[in-house]
C-alpha cells in the first residue's frame, strides 16, 4: 500500500490491484511516457478523521450496447483516470486520460493523522451510503404520492361533456405525460416517475372518473422509441 497527502490537506490510499484492463478489444492503456499499463488500483480518499469521503476503483462493464472499461492509477505525483468505450462492432473510441488529482505529497503510513483502520473506515462509508439511498428512495416515494395521478378525485369532473376522448402522450424521455379529453389537458406528470405500465394505469384511473362518458382511450406514449431501443 501507498500513501499521499493531498494539497487540500486529504489522504490518498493506495489499496486493492485492479487487474481490470489488460487488453480490451486490442487496445491498451499507455500512461503519459508511453509505457503500457494493464492494470490498475482502487484508492480511497480519506480526511484528518480517516472517514472516506471517495473512492476511485475501476470498472469494466455494458450498458445496453456500449462495452467500457475505466482504471486509475497513480503515476509521479498525480491520480490519472483511463476511459475507453466500444459500440457493436466498431473498434474502441480512442482511451481518454484525465488527471483526477494533481499535486500528491508521498508519506509514510506513520504520519497518517488518525488510527481508525481501513476496514472501519469502509464500514462506516458503506453504512453512509445506504442511509443515503434509504433517505433518496423516501425522497422519491413522497414525491410521487404528490405528483402522480392516484385517485378520479384528482380529475376535473368536465360536468356536460360527454363522448369524451382521452390520450396520454409524451413527447421526450424526460418530459411530461400529458393526459388531454378532448382536447383539454387535464393532467401532466413526470414520465421519470413511473414504468411503461403507466398509460394503463392512467386509463383505470379515468374510466373510474368518467365511467359510460369516456368514449375512447389512445396512448401515444411510444416507450421504445423514448428510450432509443
Amino acid at each position: 500500500m501507498r500513501y499521499w497527502k493531498t494539497i487540500d490537506g486529504k489522504y490518498l490510499v493506495e489499496a486493492a490491484t485492479v487487474n481490470l484492463v489488460g487488453v480490451f478489444y486490442g487496445y491498451k492503456f499507455r500512461s503519459p511516457s508511453g509505457e503500457e499499463v494493464d492494470y490498475g488500483y482502487r484508492y480511497y480518499l480519506q480526511d484528518n478523521a480517516g472517514q472516506i469521503v471517495e473512492i476511485y476503483e475501476g470498472h469494466v462493464g455494458a450498458d445496453q450496447e456500449v462495452f467500457y472499461v475505466t482504471t486509475h492509477i497513480v503515476i509521479g505525483n498525480a491520480l490519472y483516470s483511463w476511459h475507453c468505450y466500444k459500440t457493436d462492432d466498431d473498434p474502441p473510441d480512442p482511451a481518454r486520460d484525465e488527471i483526477v488529482m494533481e499535486g500528491l505529497e508521498p508519506i509514510d503510513p506513520s504520519e497518517l493523522p488518525f488510527n481508525i483502520t481501513l476496514q472501519e473506515a469502509l464500514k462506516t462509508y458503506k453504512e453512509a451510503q445506504l442511509k443515503q439511498i434509504a433517505e433518496i428512495n423516501e425522497i422519491n416515494e413522497n414525491r410521487k404520492k404528490k405528483e402522480l395521478l392516484r385517485s378520479p378525485d384528482q380529475l376535473p369532473d368536465l360536468e356536460g361533456m360527454t363522448d369524451l376522448d382521452a390520450v396520454v402522450d409524451c413527447q421526450h424521455p424526460l418530459g411530461n405525460i400529458v393526459v388531454s379529453i378532448s382536447g383539454i389537458e387535464v393532467w401532466k406528470e413526470s414520465i421519470l416517475l413511473s414504468g411503461e405500465e403507466r398509460p394503463e394505469q392512467i386509463e383505470s384511473i379515468l374510466r373510474a372518473k368518467y365511467k359510460s362518458r369516456l368514449r375512447s382511450f389512445t396512448s401515444k406514449v411510444d416507450y421504445d422509441d423514448l428510450l432509443g431501443r
